[in-house]
């Protein structure tokens, strides 16, 4: 898929540069339909004056990928350091593939008090490539399963098993908790890489991509934070002979509310119909970023 093909995934229709023109229209139109505003004189000023305001202050948050992924490559060498055997399914697979555990860094900066409660991010690999010539997401974090976890803890300690599955240590959660993230032998996981801390504050997940090109997450809560880092993993499978790889991303981050303020609703008439559907989705941040991780590998 093309970088407008992941934008159309994410049911978007505007590129980050856009948001900053779409702001600017309500500011405008604030300022030349005061009548629409209700009141009068002063008080019809003062609205207007609240509207451009809240709209700068929209325009100044943030929701960005970092411009460097973290990349560590999975290898017998990694069994070997912990007296591990490569379980054969795996074994059998890695005569034939590589595998990599790649950490997706993802920065949001809401207005204060509006907070983002939804974070959709896509990503594809090799876009302009045949099929052979393409990584496959082999595993993702987090996953629906975890979501139990994730509602218990402000941050968790991740690392990669010997099925190269995302897992937690053995001492990290006892029980029930064990159980629903599937650790193995009694809750007795034995990791080949990390632990690794990852901040996923949102309860609700989705995700798709096993044995696809593409890897899509969609975190959702309702809570509210003033800002933060969220980092997302998924482990890349790939034919041995591939040398370069890049990454395709697009990421959004909404809120729910209604359109700003009732006054703004007035507003909608005078702007054009793709300004109207921004707001409509409550004004939305985007994000994309191409990555070559060719040297990394």
């Amino acid at each position: 898929m093309s970088l407008d093909d992941l934008y159309a995934e994410l049911e978007l229709d505007f590129k980050p540069e856009e948001r900053s023109l779409f702001l600017s229209e309500i500011s405008s139109a604030a300022r030349s339909h005061r009548s629409e505003l209700g009141g009068e004189g002063a008080e019809q000023d003062e609205i207007s004056r609240q509207i451009e305001s809240l709209a700068a202050r929209l325009d100044s948050e943030t929701a960005v990928f970092s411009p460097v992924l973290d990349i560590m490559p999975l290898r017998r060498q990694e069994f070997q350091k912990r007296g591990l055997t490569v379980p054969l399914p795996l074994a059998e697979r890695m005569r034939r593939y590589k595998f990599y555990l790649v950490n997706v860094p993802i920065t949001l900066v809401p207005m204060p008090g509006w907070g983002f409660i939804q974070l959709d991010c896509i990503l594809e690999f090799n876009p302009d490539q045949p099929t052979a010539k393409r990584p496959l997401t082999y595993q993702v974090f987090p996953e629906q399963k975890w979501e139990s976890i994730i509602k218990a803890s402000q941050g968790l300690q991740v690392g990669i098993d010997e099925n190269f599955e995302f897992n937690l240590p053995m001492d990290v959660m006892p029980g029930v908790a064990q159980a629903e993230v599937g650790l193995k032998a009694g809750g007795k996981a034995r990791l080949v890489l990390g632990p690794f801390n990852y901040n996923i504050r949102r309860p609700k997940v989705v995700s798709r991509g096993y044995g696809n090109v593409f890897a899509h997450w969609r975190l959702e809560g309702e809570e509210t934070f003033e800002q933060e880092d969220p980092k997302l993993g998924l482990i890349l499978q790939m034919p041995k002979d591939l040398k370069e790889v890049t990454i395709l991303g697009v990421l959004k981050a909404s809120r729910r509310f209604h359109p700003f303020t009732a006054h703004v609703r007035h507003l909608m008439q005078y702007v054009r119909s793709r300004t109207k559907k921004f707001v409509d989705q409550g004004a939305p941040l985007v994000d994309d970023q191409k990555w070559d991780i060719s040297k990394q590998l």
